[in-house]
This record gives structure tokens, sequence and C-alpha cells, in this order.
């Protein structure tokens, strides 16, 4: 009888166990997303208040939207989750594609967030040094005149890369300024990453932001390849 017992209550307690399981799968079933090879992960940067955070979000509407919504891309730009306790968001693309020219897009921006730094390092050694101010004024709009080069060409680049033109200059200058919007948020803290479940070729499209020191032109990077 006693053995009895014991076993019941070991039964009891197997099932409060299984119960409760059952009711832990359902709740992270309804709070975290299901993987989608379609989203991407995005950290926005800290925040002191809401409208700041609204702003983040604009921004990351007109870089996302006005290069992957159309008949080319087929994308669309949608909040899928909100990590509760955080500044983390899933947000859906609407197709591979759409996710590929976004991380080629990041990547970019991110090559234009290390120049800018660089740019800024080189600054402050001028500042130091004694050059007369028209010469100063001539180094930095040199400088500006190079980064902006370095813009024109990667949105040259995603333009042929992926929608098959590098001469529509209208699509350029969305690409560009999105380039460009990527850059000063990447810079104040914003991360987008890939999907976890996305594949190993998706996943490369994306910068690895604890080496952004690092990070080299996806064209820079390809004719070292070819010329090995």
């Amino acid at each position: 009888t006693h053995d009895r017992n014991q076993l019941q209550e070991i039964l009891r307690i197997a099932e409060t166990v299984r119960l409760g399981a059952e009711a832990l799968k359902g709740a992270l079933a309804s709070i975290l997303p299901e993987p989608d090879e379609k989203t991407v992960v995005v950290k926005l940067p800290a925040a002191k208040d809401l409208e700041e955070v609204v702003d983040y979000l604009a921004t990351l509407q007109r870089a996302f939207a006005s290069n992957i919504v159309n008949s080319k891309i087929n994308g669309q730009v949608a909040v899928k989750s909100w990590q509760p306790g955080s500044l983390w968001l899933d947000i859906y693309l609407g197709s591979a594609a759409a996710v590929s020219l976004v991380g080629g897009m990041v990547w970019s921006a991110a090559v234009i967030r290390k120049k800018q730094v660089e740019v800024k390092v080189l600054e402050k050694i001028v500042d130091s040094m004694e050059i007369k101010n028209q010469m100063l004024d001539g180094i930095r709009k040199g400088v500006d005149d190079h980064i902006q080069m370095v813009v024109e060409s990667e949105a040259v680049n995603l333009a042929a890369h992926n929608f098959g033109e590098s001469d529509n200059r209208e699509q350029i200058e969305r690409l560009k300024m999105g380039i460009k919007d990527l850059a000063a948020l990447i810079e104040k803290g914003a991360e987008v990453h890939p999907a976890l479940t996305a594949p190993e070729d998706v996943k490369n499209l994306f910068p690895d932001y604890s080496k952004l020191e690092l990070i080299e032109s996806k064209q820079k990077l390809i004719s070292e390849k070819k010329s090995e």
C-alpha cells in the first residue's frame, strides 16, 4: 500500500509537470513568432522617449519601403512582432528578394558608416594641425565628395544585382537615400539581422555588427577574389 501511494504521487507530479510543459509551449507559441525566412530582425537604437522611437521606425519604413515595395522585388514592410520589454522587432518583408536587397543595403550602409568614422578621425587629425582654413575646407570637401562617390557606387551595384539595371536613376537615388538612412541608424546603434532560419548564403549578406570596423565593400571583396 505504501508503495502504491508513492507511485500515485509520482504519477500525479509527472502529470502536473506534463500539463505545465504543455501550457508553457502554448504560451511561447503565442508570444514568439513562427520562424520566417522573409523576416528580418531589427534592433532599434536606444531612445530617450517615444517620439525618438517613432522617428527610428519612420526612417526604417522609408529606407525599406522605397526600395522593396515594387513589382520587381515584390516586397512589403509589416511589423510581425515586437519582443516584449525591448527595442527588438521582427519585420516581415514579403519576399526572399526583399530580404536579399535589404541585406545588401545594410551591408552598404555599414561600409558608409565605417567611412564616416574614418572621416571623423581624419578631421580630428587635421584640426590639430596648423592648416589654413581654405586648405582645411578643401580637404573636408574632398572627403565628403569621396563618401558621396562610395554611396553612388554602392547604390549602382545594388541596382545592377537586384533590379538587373545600373542606369535607372530614380531607383539609384532611392537606394542612395536608403543607404544613408540606414548608415545613420547603424551609427546610433541599430542592427538588422536575417531570420535565424535563413539560409547561410542569405545570412552572409548581412554584416557582423561585432566587426563593423573591418567591413569592406562587396565590390572590393569580389574584385580581390577575382584577382586571386
